[in-house]
Order: C-alpha cells, then structure tokens, then sequence
C-alpha cells in the first residue's frame, strides 16, 4: 500500500450528485496504490464524507489504508457496487505498470450509514485482475 495524496477538497459533481451532497461539498480525498509481490495491482480513489465519519481528517493514512481504517472505525448499513471496464489513461497506466490504453477492471462503490453518505471510491484494477466469487 502507498499513499499518493490525501486533502480535504470540494468533490466534484459527479461525486456529490450519486451522494446527494451540495454541489461542491468539502469531502476527503485519499487516493493510494496497492500492491502484491511489489507490483501494483490497484489504484484507489476514495472520497469520505466527515460529516459521517468523525475525525477522519486527521487520520494518516500513510500508516493505514482506507478501507482498512474505515472498516474498523465506520459503520455502515448498505451501499451498491457497479462493476465496469475503462481504459488506463496516462497517469493510471504509469501507476500500474501497464501499457496506456490497457483494459481495466474497475468497481465503484458507495457506502451508507442509513440515510447518511459515508464513501464513494473507484477501485481500478490493473490488467489480468480476476475477481472470482459464488452463487
């Protein structure tokens, strides 16, 4: 896991719009990369309402991923997941290793605390990630 920025922003609508936040809410924004075996293998782009998550704009997460923190320190009632490809970009290829206009797997995902926004977060997944699961 790396840390590649975290700050306090005002989200952008496309962000704001799935939450139902005022346009241009003051948001966290953490994006970090997360490896296996030294290779990258996931870009993450999350944005955490702390209106809903106490405190959160003084965590380090240089020391700890989101996701790992939020789980223990935010509760959360539902959310949806949307699954998709994209093409890599130029910054997003150059983060994992990949050729510029690689395939990747990419899940979005928005987190509730009832009726009270809690994260949205892009997940991009570099070429070759397969996600396996059971029915």
């Amino acid at each position: 896991y790396g840390l590649l920025s975290q700050g306090m922003q005002a989200a952008p609508a496309r962000i704001t719009s799935r939450l139902g936040l005022p346009s241009a809410a003051m948001m966290l924004h953490v994006q970090s990369v997360h490896y296996a075996d030294n290779h990258p293998f996931l870009h993450e782009d999350r944005w955490i309402n702390p209106a809903a998550v106490a405190g959160v704009e003084t965590v380090d997460f240089s020391t700890v991923s989101t996701n790992e923190w939020l789980i223990q320190n935010a509760p959360y009632t539902g959310g949806d997941i949307a699954f998709s490809a994209s093409n890599a970009d130029q910054a997003l290829a150059e983060l994992l290793e990949a050729p510029e206009g690689a395939a990747l797997f990419v899940v979005d995902r928005i987190t509730w605390d009832k009726d009270v926004p809690v994260t949205a977060v892009r997940l991009s997944y570099a070429p070759g990630y397969r996600m396996n699961t059971r029915i």
